[in-house]
């Protein structure tokens, strides 16, 4: 977890956004806070300490109820694997945020919402851990431990062939 959030695409830099969210997902967790208006509590709480402007203000609510649905199924997988549920499949996207990076994590998110699966999505945009991949050129895409493509993009049928192949195994 981290103090950025996406808005329209673009990082920005909150303050006290870590522990507005820890706040949030308590309350919810105590029924004191309805997931459904937890996005415009956050806002409030983010102003307090943060510029949101006017036009913005839409963005900041879209993007805050995807980072506490987010956090709240994270936390549900968590909880599913300390009781034993199954590993999770892995998916890494490998790429700095550019526009095909963000385009290749939207298509692997896509293909994983009409397949039904679950999966733990991370976009990797350090370089120095890609190279730790042994990644040279974005996008690249790892499923599992294997390194699938780099350096293109593949299609949306290569990629659900390509969880269809990682779940298999």
């Amino acid at each position: 977890m981290s103090n950025i959030l996406k808005i329209a695409g673009r990082p920005v830099g909150l303050i006290g956004l870590q522990g507005i969210i820890t706040d949030i997902k308590k309350g919810i967790e105590t029924g004191s806070i309805d997931i459904e208006t937890a996005p415009e509590e956050m806002l409030i709480l983010l102003e307090r300490k943060n510029y949101i402007p006017a036009k913005r203000r839409e963005d900041y609510l879209h993007a805050l109820a995807k980072l506490i649905r987010e956090e709240m199924d994270t936390e549900e997988k968590e909880l599913a694997s300390q009781s034993g549920g199954e590993n999770a499949l892995v998916i890494r996207i490998l790429g700095p945020g550019c526009s095909g990076c963000n385009m290749l994590e939207e298509m692997v998110m896509s293909a994983m919402s009409s397949m039904n699966i679950a999966a733990d999505i991370y976009h990797v945009t350090d370089h120095d851990e890609i190279w730790r991949f042994g990644v040279t050129k974005t996008p690249a895409l790892i499923i599992g431990e294997k390194l699938l493509c780099s350096g293109r993009m593949p299609t949306r049928f290569q990629i659900e062939e390509w969880i269809r192949a990682a779940i298999a195994e």
